[in-house]
């Protein structure tokens, strides 16, 4: 009798757990199945500031005038391509993308200057100048005020252009560029690319989630769309196996939230659910390891430009953040690489009223980063319901840093 009681208690015992990991798997089933992947996961915040614009709020007013003058004086400029650079990639096809470190400068002890040598913070604007890095990142801006100003306006003529600067960049056989970026960040006497040269796309996410602004529009067709995401299907899929890709996922800075953050962000276009839980998850011990128990970011305090990047990582953990709620899981506050923790750092280090009392070596303009500095205030501070944050970001809330996009797409509560 005891030995069929024992055994029934063993099978109920069983059943049990059967049923609770069943649970947490309907849960994460769930929390996919609810994601909407046809609009940007901020769609909630520009409805928002629709609604709000429309009721001619003062504290938006200014941001929305400044993109629809900007939205304008992008009609006249573009389309972008990377044939048209002076440089050929180490490929000798203009398709391939081409990126120059930016700190790398000639060499003064050799007669041919190289092989070039770093010099952190400085950027070396010849760089730039012939290579893809200048028109790429005219073809992004472009592209993300053209898609805000049309889905604030409904003016087609906002969405034509920005399907003109799409087509050309990604889609147009003559003028693409190729999926890959096999020539980022090269160093003459060096090298023809790098793995850390993938930083060069951290801004696409969020272009990509902006081009879904433009699906009520008849200028980006069905067909368009899915040129765009096979192109980055494509260029995930290198990321994810290549070598340089490879050795940019294991970088201990911002170079590897950023990695998380941009396979993150193409799933999320793609519509890859298991992906995006998959970085999801793996993403979380890139807070535990690079954010301290101080909420100081140690890989980046060290840098020349140590407040510059400790806020640029922390735009990269913000939106993992973001990402990681779409399938029930909460960042913000972890026990180990807590995100509250970081700003909570910033702001007793670099109060706004008197950044300059920032401790560590920044050798540029620290106060040129208060726009950045007031988003990311902004937003942790309304997740986390934190009155310091929210308060801190208001001292910033000046004209011209009111003028910036970031108004449009967390717009800052009344108080």
């Amino acid at each position: 009798m005891f030995r069929c009681i024992l055994l029934v208690a063993i099978i109920f015992s069983f059943a049990q757990l059967i049923n609770c990991d069943e649970g947490k798997f309907d849960k994460k089933e769930k929390a996919l199945d609810r994601i909407e992947f046809n609009k940007p996961i901020i769609y909630k915040n520009l409805l928002e500031a629709k609604k709000r614009i429309k009721n001619n709020e003062s504290v938006l007013i200014l941001a929305y005038q400044k993109l629809i003058k900007d939205a304008k004086e992008e009609l006249k400029k573009g389309p972008y391509s990377v044939m048209s650079k002076k440089l050929v990639a180490k490929s000798g096809n203009k398709h391939d993308y081409l990126s120059m470190g930016t700190y790398w400068w000639p060499n003064p002890k050799t007669a041919n200057g190289l092989p070039y040598v770093r010099k952190d913070g400085l950027t070396n604007p010849d760089n730039i100048k012939n290579t893809d890095s200048r028109a790429y990142n005219k073809m992004l801006r472009g592209v993300n005020k053209l898609c805000l100003a049309y889905f604030f306006t409904e003016n087609e003529e906002y969405a034509t252009h920005a399907a003109k600067l799409l087509k050309t960049w990604f889609l147009n056989a003559d003028t693409k560029m190729y999926p890959n970026l096999k020539h980022a960040q090269a160093i003459p006497g060096i090298c023809a690319g790098r793995g850390i040269g993938l930083i060069d796309t951290h801004s696409l996410p969020k272009m990509l989630e902006m081009t879904l602004l433009l699906n009520s529009s008849k200028s980006w067709t069905k067909e368009s769309q899915k040129g765009l995401q096979k192109w980055v299907r494509k260029y995930l899929n290198w990321f994810l196996t290549s070598k340089n890709g490879k050795r940019e996922s294991i970088e201990k800075n911002n170079h590897g939230t950023y990695y998380d953050y941009q396979v993150l962000g193409y799933a999320y276009f793609l519509g890859d659910r298991d992906l995006m839980n998959q970085y999801v998850l793996k993403s979380k011990k890139r807070f535990t390891s690079q954010i301290n128990e101080k909420g100081q970011q140690p890989h980046e305090v060290k840098r020349t430009l140590s407040f510059t990047y400790s806020c640029f990582n922390l735009r990269a953990f913000i939106r993992i953040c973001e990402y990681a709620e779409l399938v029930d899981k909460n960042y913000w506050d972890l026990k180990k690489g807590s995100v509250k923790k970081a700003i909570g750092y910033l702001l007793k280090n670099a109060p706004p009223d008197n950044m300059e009392n920032w401790p560590h070596k920044q050798i540029k303009s620290i106060r040129r980063r208060r726009s950045y500095y007031r988003v990311i205030l902004q937003i942790i501070g309304t997740k986390l319901k934190e009155e310091s944050f929210l308060k801190a970001a208001k001292n910033i809330d000046e004209d011209n840093v009111r003028r910036k996009l970031d108004y449009l797409m967390y717009p800052p509560k009344l108080t």
